[in-house]
């Protein structure tokens, strides 16, 4: 898919420059929504439970380090200010889930890890590496950029946005799951 965008934007003749640019970011969060569609697929409730806090912890230190190191880069070398030049740690940290996922699902296909978690755990680790880079990135751009008596706003709209994505998710979790919700509205798998 990258390389046949890279080709088809660089024939001559402009042959992508027909199409709006909104299709390209429809195109591109789509793809991501079903590599995270299979993410979810793939994954035992049991074995995410299981493995949720190596996974975390795979997820936040390594990346935050990462960003932060990218940040300082940035700030040396580019002399960014220090919340644009965070903004673009958290781009540069994240991890491609459509390399990633594949190829943690071959390896527990094939069993090798399986029995210690490693293929979930990763998984796991990738999707919320992204979630966290893309978190960062909202807050620190809306920081970097923000101006006027809606500063306040702008620095609160990244995390208020994936809290509300989050909301939505979980609500369409529950609407495509029956049964999962037991009288007293609890979901069911949380007990199991």
């Amino acid at each position: 898919m990258l390389g046949t965008g890279l080709l088809l934007a660089n024939v001559p003749g402009g042959v992508v420059a027909a199409f709006p640019a909104k299709w390209g970011v429809q195109m591109r969060a789509a793809a991501l929504a079903t590599i995270f569609l299979r993410c979810g697929l793939e994954l035992e409730f049991k074995t995410m439970s299981l493995y949720k806090w190596p996974a975390l912890r795979l997820a936040f230190l390594p990346g935050i380090a990462e960003a932060l190191f990218d940040a300082g880069v940035a700030v040396g070398v580019f002399g960014m200010p220090f919340p644009l030049a965070l903004s673009l740690g958290f781009i540069l940290k994240a991890v491609g889930p459509g390399l990633v996922v594949p190829a943690m699902f071959q390896l527990q296909k094939q069993g090798l890890g399986a029995n210690k978690g490693i293929p979930s755990t990763v998984v796991i680790a990738a999707s919320f590496d992204d979630i966290i880079a893309i978190t960062g990135f909202s807050i620190f751009v809306n920081i970097a950029i923000a101006t006027g008596d809606s500063a306040a706003w702008q620095i609160a709209s990244g995390p208020l946005q994936v809290c509300g994505c989050a909301r939505r998710a979980g609500v369409l979790v529950l609407q495509a799951t029956p049964g999962a919700v037991r009288a007293d509205g609890l979901l069911s798998v949380c007990n199991t």
